[in-house]
């Protein structure tokens, strides 16, 4: 994370082989705009953990763990500009 007067940058970039190829890329900032704050993020994951029966149940609840994630993230990322 690197954090300035200005605006607040954050990345993270994970790479697991085992039985399987896992990775994760995500990027996250936040930037003044007038007298608001711009946030952004983007999020990558792959896994082969979630083929087969069930895939779509579970990557649904992956889809909703990340959600809840990425509001975390950015309330944090706000919080930081807050006096």
């Amino acid at each position: 994370v690197e954090k300035h007067e200005d605006f607040t940058v954050g990345g993270r970039r994970e790479y697991f082989v085992g039985q399987s190829f896992n990775s994760l890329q995500l990027i996250a900032g936040a930037f003044p705009f007038g007298e608001d704050t711009l946030v952004f993020y983007t999020n990558r994951t792959f896994t082969d953990q979630v083929a087969g029966f069930g895939s779509g149940t579970k990557h649904t609840v992956g889809r909703t763990m990340m959600v809840g994630e990425g509001v975390t993230l950015c309330e944090s990322i706000r919080a930081s500009f807050q006096p």
